[in-house]
């Protein structure tokens, strides 16, 4: 009885797997044969034509014949991702700026809205206030119930989840830390969600739909106020014993330099964070509370990204100064990850003095490439909410059959 179950185990998890294989090759291709999936996935057109089935019998994918050339006669028919077939929502929440979106399978946006939520006295009540207005976007969109399969949350910078991607442990540029987030959500839209810090989720979705497909080994680095890193080996995002493995803020790279929150001086984040430009504008907020500092230094550095854009001679000196130094700890840096691919990612790259200064001092090995990543925050939320539970093994057909 015990080898029934293991086999009968085994056989739903090879259907799940090829599931979820069939749907990623079609959210990669948008547009497949039958007889194109087969050969893609390595699976027999008879094993193709029952997965595919379900699918469309669940609405998530659909038949769109194509008439070639355009003459008359019979058809060929391929399948897509049925835009209509599910819904997800994608929760955006960090110091600089949070949102929330509403996407189909497709990741199109169908909703998107700006949010306030560190006017909030208790991250409880802001994360309650945001379960209000998803519900209300839901609504609004006439979206069926059962056909909204899930909520991504990106939060924090730098921030960290728990192994489960149901807490946050902590996010110093929030000042939050402990929340069952994952709970909250899950209570009010009755639909599963997974929680992430903001760099691991832009990874993630760079990983599957961005700059890094088909790349096992990416060191993404977010650089807004702070500077949080994701880093991915072999195909798998390193969380360290606390979920905070690959920070490099307190980095030790000049003993001479300003003295840190740490208390070490010449950290990477008094050199090259958004804090370190505000500061060196003699922008910074001193004698206040945590929390009216935090948002206060928030608002600066906005400021001082419109001085750049600006022109101003001075700002934009600050600024590449700054990408030096965070070019030149790459440098460094980069050869311990190996990776194939760095990425740069958050406000700071939108700042042509700031990459400027990155490129003046960053020398990789010649098979490491980087980029700036073009991901928006609520979209690499959503897709972890895709991800997770439509393209990956969570997947409960039975739910929309």
């Amino acid at each position: 009885m015990h080898a029934l179950h293991t086999r009968s185990h085994s056989t739903r998890d090879i259907r799940r797997d090829n599931r979820s294989l069939v749907l990623t090759l079609l959210r990669r291709h948008t547009l497949m044969s039958r007889v194109e999936l087969a050969r893609q996935a390595g699976l027999t057109e008879a094993a193709i034509s029952r997965i595919t089935r379900e699918l469309v019998d669940a609405g998530l994918i659909e038949e769109k014949p194509v008439f070639p050339d355009g003459r008359r006669g019979r058809p060929m028919v391929n399948l897509a991702l049925a835009g209509n077939g599910l819904y997800a929502l994608g929760v955006d929440i960090g110091a600089n700026s949070q949102s929330l979106c509403l996407t189909n399978l497709t990741g199109e946006t169908i909703i998107r809205e700006d949010l306030d939520l560190l006017s909030f006295k208790t991250a409880d009540a802001a994360l309650k206030y945001c379960c209000k207005k998803a519900l209300k976007m839901v609504q609004s969109a006439k979206v069926p119930p059962q056909r909204l399969v899930g909520v991504g949350v990106g939060i924090g910078i730098p921030g960290a989840a728990d192994h489960l991607n149901r807490n946050l442990l902590q996010s110093p540029t929030l000042g939050w830390e402990n929340l069952p987030v994952a709970d909250i959500f899950e209570a009010a839209l009755s639909v599963p969600a997974r929680v992430e810090g903001r760099p691991r989720a832009i990874l993630f979705a760079e990983h599957t739909s961005g700059v890094a497909q088909q790349k096992d080994n990416v060191l993404l680095i977010h650089l807004g106020l702070g500077i949080g890193v994701a880093v991915m080996i072999d195909g798998h995002v390193l969380r360290g014993s606390r979920n905070s493995a690959g920070q490099i803020g307190h980095l030790h790279v000049d003993p001479a330099g300003v003295e840190c929150v740490c208390g070490q001086r010449g950290c990477l984040d008094t050199m090259a964070s958004g804090y370190a430009i505000v500061s060196n504008l003699g922008m910074t907020v001193a004698h206040a509370p945590a929390d009216t500092a935090r948002i206060e230094n928030v608002r600066l550095l906005k400021h001082a990204e419109k001085m750049a854009h600006a022109q101003d001679p001075a700002t934009i000196t600050i600024f590449r100064s700054a990408g030096q130094s965070l070019g030149k700890a790459l440098t460094q840096l980069a050869p311990v990850f190996d990776p194939q691919l760095v990425i740069l990612a958050g406000g700071l790259t939108q700042i042509p003095g700031y990459i400027e200064g990155v490129r003046d001092t960053l020398a990789l090995p010649p098979h490491i490439s980087w980029e700036c990543s073009t991901m928006t925050l609520e979209h690499a939320a959503v897709c972890l909410a895709l991800d997770t539970f439509v393209f990956g093994p969570r997947l409960d057909l039975a739910r929309f059959a």
